[in-house]
């Protein structure tokens, strides 16, 4: 065996032994499930305002008992003003999340979930805010409910709506952190300089 024949060995068996590179992120499974959540965030606005629609009607239904009491009409602005601060804020925030990237690059993409997962983590931060304000709310109901048996349920549906959204706010938070972290590793990967816009090394000339 010559010194070329030698040199072809050892070239096959590096190759052989060579770990296999990472597969490249799927930027149109990635496109797709983008879709995917700008239909549940619009489906979410309008599930919001849905809600807020009820509340109102709910309000002027009982506004004359509202009214008759000063407590409780203090407490309905409270609640009034209190609200529409906290509707447009994420409505806000969820109309920023719906603008998508028009090309079909992988640093668009990944910006957007980047995006996305920061609006959500403020969305957090909002829910966790919101919820102080409105701890004396179950108190409110169980001592200006009409009957007991109003006072029980209005209660503990008001109690669960604040526990539920501070679970929500502590799971939103861990899952976006978790989406944040891949996004980052998918951008060292794939990326060459992934925080100051360089092109990245999918593009081709």
């Amino acid at each position: 065996m010559n010194d070329a024949d030698e040199w072809a060995r050892l070239q096959d068996a590096w190759g052989a032994d060579a770990p296999a590179a990472p597969p490249m992120p799927d930027v149109t499974a990635m496109i797709a499930r983008a879709r995917r959540q700008r239909h549940l965030i619009i489906w979410t606005i309008a599930g919001e305002w849905a809600l807020a629609l009820v509340a109102v009607v709910m309000l002027v239904r009982d506004w004359p008992r509202a009214t008759a009491n000063g407590y409780m009409l203090l407490w309905w602005v409270y609640f009034l003003l209190f609200m529409v601060v906290v509707m447009i804020s994420f409505t806000w925030t969820r109309l920023a999340a719906l603008r998508e990237p028009a090309g079909a690059s992988l640093r668009d993409w990944l910006g957007l979930r980047r995006r996305r997962a920061l609006l959500s983590l403020r969305l957090v931060r909002l829910t966790r805010w919101t919820t102080f304000p409105m701890l004396p709310a179950p108190f409110i109901t169980l001592f200006t409910a009409r009957d007991a048996w109003s006072a029980t349920w209005s209660t503990a549906v008001v109690t669960m709506l604040l526990a539920g959204g501070l679970l929500w706010a502590r799971d939103k938070a861990r899952r976006m952190k978790a989406e944040l972290a891949e996004v980052d590793a998918l951008a060292r990967e794939w990326l060459d300089e992934p925080q100051d816009g360089t092109q990245d090394r999918t593009t081709t000339a």
